[in-house]
Formats: structure tokens, sequence, C-alpha cells
């Protein structure tokens, strides 16, 4: 019967020491949530879904009120920093262009986050592109993002090609590069049925892409100016 007791004892001991185990390691994830969230909303709220550290049975008023603060902290993140952004027709994620250092290139870079609109989670993080990200598209079944690369702000003729790059939301993965283009692609937009793809640049044409094969359907040429918009009828 001792050694039953001390059994029982030895238990609820090593019980004790995983709870305050538990606790300890809340408690600091929160100090970590609580030192980034103001910078860094998106990985703040990552530390804060994390589940080894911060358990379901663990999530108070504190975590709660962290977790929104982090979520209204992004939104103001997006305005303030970000010059592109678009929502899937499903309205279930978003797609955001920001300015991003490049230690090894030595240069700004644009790169895309498709979050997750209803829990704030980061789904991807898109390869940076150094000739930055005019415009976004997602196909009309959200399952693909068109990005229109150039650079907003430049009004210079580039000497090579811009292009658009199809990406499969899905997969996270690059489907095709539509090469063609002279100036900076302005935007893009799908046909409702997703089989065409439109584009428009500062090289003062409009495009036709067929988005299964990638391949140049139509050059639209006679504008006087560069065209900066495109849309499809219903």
């Amino acid at each position: 019967r001792d050694a039953k007791n001390k059994a029982q004892a030895a238990t609820r001991e090593t019980s004790r020491q995983l709870s305050r185990a538990r606790a300890y390691l809340f408690t600091a994830q929160m100090t970590r949530v609580n030192q980034i969230r103001e910078t860094d909303p998106i990985r703040a709220l990552e530390l804060l879904d994390d589940l080894t550290t911060c358990p379901i049975e663990l999530r108070d008023a504190a975590w709660r009120f962290s977790a929104n603060a982090c979520r209204r902290r992004f939104v103001a993140t997006i305005n303030q920093r970000s010059f592109r952004h678009t929502i899937s027709p499903d309205g279930k994620l978003l797609a955001v262009v920001l300015q991003q250092f490049d230690p090894i290139a030595r240069e700004m870079t644009a790169v895309v986050r498709l979050v997750d609109v209803p829990s704030g989670k980061i789904r991807a993080m898109l390869p940076g592109r150094p000739e930055g990200i005019f415009s976004l598209a997602f196909s009309p079944d959200s399952s693909k993002l068109a990005l229109c690369l150039g650079k907003p702000g430049s009004r210079t003729p580039k000497a090579e090609p811009e292009a658009i790059v199809l990406w499969d939301v899905k997969a996270n993965k690059q489907l095709k590069v539509l090469d063609g283009h002279q100036d900076a692609v302005t935007s893009a937009a799908f046909s409702p049925d997703g089989k065409w793809l439109a584009s428009t640049s500062r090289d003062k044409t409009a495009r036709l892409w067929d988005v299964s094969t990638g391949k140049l359907l139509h050059t639209l040429t006679g504008h006087t100016k560069a065209v900066f918009a495109v849309a499809f009828s219903p």
C-alpha cells in the first residue's frame, strides 16, 4: 500500500511539474508576442497559434486580446506598407504585395504574402521579385494568381521584357511565365470561365493569353499611351 501511495504521489508531482512547465512556456510565448506584435503582427499570430506553447486550454482573455490586437495591426500594416493587395473571389485568401530588403542582392524586392482571411495566418510567401509587382489578379475559381511584373513608380521603359507570372495557389508553385510585354505589366484580368487572361502594359498594348498553354493569342495595338486597366464582359 505504501508503494501504491508513493506511486500516486509521484504521478501527481509529475503532473504538477508538467502543468508548471506548460504555464511557463505559455507565459514566455505571450511575452514574445507582446514584444513583436506592433512590428510583426503576422509572426506574432503564428506564435499565438502554436499549439505546443499555446495549447487551447490555456488560451485566456490575455491570449484573445493579443490575437485581436495582432489582426487589427496586420490590417493597419497592409494599409501602410502594401501598395497592392486583392482578395480571392471565394473570400478566403488575401494576396498582399510588400517591399522587402534582400540582403544578398542588396536591393528592395517585392514579395507576395498569401494570407488566410478567417485566421490571419500566412498561407505562403512567394519568391521576391526585384523587378517589382505592379498588380495582382485571382482567377474566378481562386486557384490561380497572376503577378504583373513591373515597378509601379517607374516611368522609364525597361530594356528587358516584362512578364506575367501564373501561380498555383493550392500547390504553391509557379505554373507559367507569360513573356511578351516590353514594359511594366500594369494589370491583368481572367475571363469569367478562367480560360483566358488579358493583360495591359506601359508598352501601349493589351494582350490576350491562353491560360492553359501560356500562349499569346492576340496583341491589341493602337493605343497612344500606356494602358492601365482591362476587363472582360460577364
